[in-house]
C-alpha cells in the first residue's frame, strides 16, 4: 500500500512473510535504500491465511525519481533476497503554485443541496502528473476536517487541467462563518492510512457568517407588506360564509374565528348548542430571498374530545396540500377544516375549544439584518 505509485517522501506499506526487525529494502536498479520507518509487532492473527504476515512501513527518499522500478527486500545483512514490490513509480512532490477563490465564498443553507452556488476554489499546480490524478479518484482531494468537527464534510466537484484544480465546493450551514483550512491531496487516496499521500495545505477560506431571527409575534406579520406588495392573510369562512365570530354559552363569551390573541395570530372555534365548522386559511406563500432559510413554523394546536381539525399546508409552487406546515424557501398558506360536535352532556357549556397558535416562525439570513429583510 498505497499501490501502484508513491510520491517522493512518501511511507508505503508493505506486508508478507519476513521479520519486520530484520528487513532492509532498496530499489532493485539504482540501489537507493528504502528506510524503515514504522513496523508491526505481531502478526496479524485475527485473518484467516494471515497468521505469519507481518507489515513494515517504507520511507520513499524525498529526492529520489523513478518511472517505475522494483524493491527488493532482504533479511539482514547476508540472509535471502525477494522482490517485495514488482514496480514502485515514484512521482515529484506536487507542489501549490497559486491559489484562488472566484467570486465570494457561499455557505449553501437549504437541505436540498441543488441550486445555490458553490463556492469555486482554483488551485495551480507544479509538478503534476493529471492523467495519474484522474486515476486515484477514488478517495477524496480536499480535506476540510480541521473546521468540521461531526459535521458531515462539504461535498464537491473537480475538474482536472494539466496544471490546476478547479473545485464547485458546496460548504453547508454548520460551516458558516468559520475559516477553514483547505488540504489538499493531488493524487486522491486520503484515508486512516498512514501514509496521508502528498497532502499539503492550499490556503483557507473564511466562509460567510449566518445569524438566526425570530418572529415572536406572529400578529406582526398581518401588518408586514413584503418588498414585492405581498401581505398575510389569515381568514375564516364556512362554505361562502362567516363562521363563528364569537362564542356565548354557560362557560362564558370568548372571541372565535381569526383572534389575535397575546402577540399570536391564533385561529379559534368553541362547541355551542349546535354542531359548528369552520375552515381556516392563510394566504399567501411569503418566499425568502436568496440567502435566507424559514428553519421552523411553529403551530401548536389545541385540541379535544369534542373539538378538532384537519391541518394542511400548501407546498410551492404545485400549490398541492400536505401534511408538513413548514417549507425552507416559503412561510406555506395553511389550510385548517376545523369542527365541534354539541356536548350532549351539557350543550350550554361551551368549554371546548379547538386552537391553533402560530407561535413563532424562525429564519435564518445574513447578520446585521432584521426579519422583515427576508422576504421578497
Amino acid at each position: 500500500m498505497p499501490g501502484k505509485f508513491a510520491i517522493q517522501g512518501d511511507r508505503i506499506r508493505v506486508f508478507g512473510t519476513f521479520v519486520p526487525r530484520e528487513l532492509s529494502a532498496w530499489f532493485a536498479v539504482s540501489k537507493v535504500p528504502l528506510r524503515v520507518v514504522g513496523q508491526s509487532g505481531w502478526p496479524d492473527s485475527g485473518t484467516p491465511g494471515h497468521e505469519n504476515v507481518y507489515w513494515v512501513d517504507l520511507q520513499v527518499p524525498a529526492d529520489y525519481v523513478t518511472s517505475g522500478e522494483s524493491v527488493v527486500g532482504r533479511h539482514g545483512t547476508t540472509g535471502r533476497s525477494a522482490v517485495m514490490i514488482d514496480a514502485l513509480k515514484v512521482l515529484k512532490r506536487p507542489r501549490v503554485k497559486s491559489w484562488r477563490i472566484i467570486g465570494d465564498p457561499v455557505v449553501h443553507i437549504l437541505s436540498d443541496y441543488r441550486g445555490e452556488p458553490a463556492t469555486r476554489i482554483e488551485i495551480d499546480m507544479l509538478d503534476f502528473d493529471p492523467d495519474l490524478a484522474r486515476e486515484q479518484f477514488i478517495g477524496r482531494l480536499l480535506d476540510f476536517a480541521a473546521c468540521a468537527g461531526d459535521e458531515p464534510e462539504p461535498g464537491y466537484d473537480v475538474v482536472v487541467t494539466p496544471s490546476r484544480l478547479t473545485f464547485d465546493v458546496t460548504f453547508r450551514r454548520p460551516y458558516a462563518g468559520r475559516t477553514c483550512p483547505i488540504v489538499l491531496f493531488p493524487y486522491g487516496g486520503r484515508s486512516s492510512f498512514p501514509t496521508r499521500r502528498a497532502s499539503m495545505n492550499a490556503g483557507s477560506v473564511r466562509l460567510p457568517a449566518l445569524a438566526s431571527y425570530t418572529i415572536d409575534n406572529t400578529s406582526d406579520l398581518l401588518r408586514y407588506t413584503t418588498a414585492s406588495g405581498k401581505r398575510l392573510q389569515a381568514g375564516a369562512s364556512k362554505g361562502l360564509v362567516p363562521c363563528q365570530l364569537a362564542s356565548i354559552g354557560s362557560a362564558g363569551t370568548f372571541p372565535t374565528g381569526v383572534v389575535l390573541e397575546g402577540g399570536d395570530l391564533t385561529f379559534q372555534l368553541r362547541n355551542g348548542l349546535l354542531a359548528e365548522q369552520c375552515t381556516f386559511t392563510t394566504t399567501p406563500a411569503l418566499e425568502v430571498r436568496d440567502g435566507w432559510l424559514v428553519a421552523d413554523v411553529v403551530w401548536q394546536f389545541t385540541r379535544s374530545p369534542v373539538c378538532g381539525a384537519q391541518e394542511y399546508g400548501q407546498q410551492q409552487p404545485s400549490h398541492q396540500l400536505v401534511t408538513s406546515l413548514s417549507d425552507e424557501r416559503f412561510l406555506i398558506p395553511v389550510t385548517f377544516d376545523a369542527w365541534c360536535r354539541v356536548n350532549e352532556a351539557d350543550p350550554a357549556r361551551n368549554g371546548y375549544l379547538y386552537e391553533a397558535r402560530l407561535a413563532r416562525v424562525e429564519l435564518v439570513g445574513p447578520p446585521g439584518q432584521t426579519w422583515q429583510n427576508a422576504f421578497k
